[in-house]
């Protein structure tokens, strides 16, 4: 069994969650991770100042935005052979 606990907080560029059309469409989950805080910091800037626009022109509309204040994971063993 394993079971995870987060608190998030949604982008200043994009702080509600938005229902898509009722069209054919497809979804895309997409996860970054970086590799410090202030890779972490530059990459939600980017977000906010140009990639939603982006996202925007060419019809792409971001369901939610969001990123992680806590974390916290709790995994048993599999015991299973």
């Amino acid at each position: 069994m394993r079971a995870e606990r987060s608190l998030l907080s949604a982008f200043a560029g994009w702080p509600k969650v938005v229902t898509p059309k009722k069209e054919k469409r497809i979804f895309q989950l997409r996860t970054y991770e970086s590799p410090s805080q202030v890779a972490h910091t530059r990459k939600v800037q980017m977000f906010n100042e140009a990639e939603i626009g982006i996202f925007m022109r060419a019809g792409l509309t971001p369901g939610v935005l969001w990123r992680y204040v806590d974390r916290h994971a709790d995994a048993e063993p599999d015991h299973t052979c």
